[in-house]
């Protein structure tokens, strides 16, 4: 098949933004949509380039692209085009997301648009509560996520894929292609950062693109632009962040972008998200978390006694019975925590697998730094009787334990023995219960408002922690291989979820004590 430029096509689609559309938000706002240079190849692309037959070349539109680089102004106006201009009886346009807030980010800029835009545009769109109606040819534009939408049955002539990367499945994108059969030139606009799953729909489409952008001729009616840095990039250079960022200078500052570099140049952590959201990276979504060095500089001489009948926040994470269990204690004085932990372990720990490691752990535990029970398996009772002592010792405020585990006996052990009951929390060991707590332990290693007392099982621990960051943004403590041990820091965030949520309000806890963060 042939295919052709259009200029008075490609022109007309241009002419849409700068004649009709408006900025919503920023420095810009209320000013006519001029296009950037890179906006303007893509929408002159795929406007302009036609078949024999008059309709549209591309079919699926490709735009892998940076956060606050203005995805979804972008995006908006290309679905208002779509809706309103595009030669099309009664089409259907959506916006499409993995969830309904962020489907509704791309249909609410179109939104903002009609309602300050030209009176031109009023004329050609109606607003309804969930809808931009077309007056001119009975179409329409809404929003539609993976987690509400309820089957087949649409006919989509424009379909705008928001942030493809955080799709939960693919179900959506499949159902949403396949409605287009009745349509003469549908077009899908998968506009997205770069993710983390490679088993996902996003990177079998960015996948898809780079072989496009390698050979067009191969994927004729495939549209791809990627901008991002390469893999063997500089990331802490400028000059790659230029080219990474086709909008630098106008949506997103280089101040911002050189903050963020300082920032993730003393995280390992936060160097995963920059790279990811600002230089297009895929990345992995567990790496190692936190530099030692910055831990030891949190080490503090104030022992666990002078905090005797002082607040406590206590977090218990059991494993088998041939592990390594540990309890953090919580206390706050003026801005800093205090943590401290106990652990406890059989006199062979069969599930530490490393031979060195299993040396060292044995070790602390002739050193008396690891608490060892009598046989083959930890004796939960001699941790019952530690943490009811702990209890006369200390203000214990509440006990956090994983209700999955073999804690939930544990706790009912802990009331027979008179611990009082409404002091026992269950804390979910999900990523939405440690995605606030776990940012939080971030910021405070790296400022060192987090004090430990240089105990060396917890160092070892945190040299093993990687950070688990899923597409929201959301990160918790994972480890980098399974044979890690990392239970102390596990316990610690907890401790710091359960401090938080008390300063913050009281109406964090469930009636049936169950810990929501």
């Amino acid at each position: 098949m042939a295919y052709r430029f259009c200029e008075e096509t490609a022109t007309r689609a241009e002419r849409f933004f700068s004649q009709l559309l408006t900025f919503v938000e920023g420095e810009k706002a209320g000013k006519p949509f001029a296009l950037e240079a890179w906006q303007r190849k893509i929408v002159r692309d795929i406007f302009g380039w036609l078949r024999d037959d008059g309709t549209r070349r591309y079919r699926i539109a490709y735009i892998e692209v940076p956060r606050k680089n203005g995805k979804s102004s972008f995006a908006a106006g290309i679905a208002l085009y779509l809706l309103l201009c595009d030669k099309e009886q009664r089409p259907q346009v959506y916006s499409c997301a993995g969830d309904r807030d962020q489907a509704r980010i791309v249909f609410n800029a179109a939104r903002a648009m009609v309602e300050r835009g030209s009176q031109p545009l009023k004329d050609k769109a109606e607003l309804r509560q969930y809808q931009i109606r077309a007056r001119a040819n009975g179409g329409w534009y809404e929003a539609c996520s993976a987690d509400d939408y309820k089957g087949h049955g649409l006919s989509p002539h424009g379909i705008i894929f928001d942030e493809l990367h955080v799709q939960p499945n693919r179900l959506l994108w499949d159902a949403m292609l396949s409605g287009r059969g009745a349509r003469r030139q549908p077009l899908v606009v998968a506009i997205t950062t770069a993710g983390h799953d490679r088993s996902s729909i996003c990177w079998e489409m960015h996948q898809r693109a780079k072989a496009a952008i390698a050979n067009p001729e191969a994927d004729p009616t495939f549209y791809a632009v990627i901008f991002g840095a390469d893999e063997q990039d500089d990331w802490k250079s400028e000059e790659v962040w230029r080219k990474a960022n086709p909008n630098l200078g106008v949506s997103v500052s280089l101040e911002f972008l050189r903050e963020e570099c300082t920032a993730a140049q003393h995280n390992p952590a936060h160097e995963n998200v920059f790279r990811n959201l600002y230089l297009n990276q895929w990345t992995q979504q567990a790496i190692r978390w936190i530099q030692l060095d910055a831990w030891d500089k949190c080490q503090s001489d104030i022992t666990l006694d002078e905090f005797a009948g002082e607040p406590c926040w206590a977090s218990l994470d059991l494993a088998s019975t041939r592990d390594i269990n540990s309890l953090s204690l919580l206390f706050r004085r003026d801005n800093d925590y205090h943590v401290y932990n106990r652990y406890w372990m059989p006199q062979t720990p069969r599930d530490i697998k490393a031979r060195a490691d299993r040396v060292t752990v044995e070790n602390w535990g002739k050193q008396g730094l690891i608490r060892q029970t009598e046989g083959d398996v930890t004796d939960y009772r001699v941790i019952v009787d530690d943490i009811i002592e702990l209890m006369e010792r200390f203000d214990l405020q509440v006990l956090a334990y994983d209700p999955w585990g073999p804690a939930r006996a544990m706790a009912q052990m802990l009331v027979q023995s008179g611990f009082p009951e409404d002091k026992l929390r269950e804390f979910r060991q999900n990523i939405g219960s440690f995605a606030a707590p776990s940012k939080e332990f971030e910021r405070r290693v790296g400022n060192a408002t987090i004090k430990h007392d240089g105990d060396p099982v917890l160092r070892w621990m945190v040299g093993n922690v990687a950070a688990f960051r899923d597409n929201n943004d959301n990160i918790r403590p994972s480890k980098h291989r399974s044979a890690d041990k990392i239970d102390g820091v596990v316990t610690t965030i907890m401790s710091l979820g359960l401090a938080m949520a008390e300063m913050q309000s009281g109406s964090v806890y469930e009636t049936s004590g169950s810990l929501l963060l």
